[in-house]
């Protein structure tokens, strides 16, 4: 969502390709997400390769904001 911030993520996954450094990845997301009081669920998977050629990492996150 347009304007959120760390602290409004509830869900992160992370797709990395075969052979990339998972426990790299890993102490990346926890030095970021565990900064926050309650860090978004993380999910992660390994797949032969993304849509981006040469891509070693693809990100999606989901914001929950409050109105007002």
């Amino acid at each position: 969502a347009a304007g959120a911030g760390i602290k409004a993520l509830v869900s992160v996954s992370v797709f990395l390709v075969e052979g990339a450094d998972v426990q790299a990845a890993y102490a990346a997301a926890a030095e970021t997400l565990g900064s926050v009081g309650t860090p978004p669920l993380v999910s992660a998977a390994l797949v032969a390769a993304l849509g981006v050629p040469g891509a070693l990492v693809e990100v999606s996150a989901v914001a929950a904001l409050t109105s007002g």
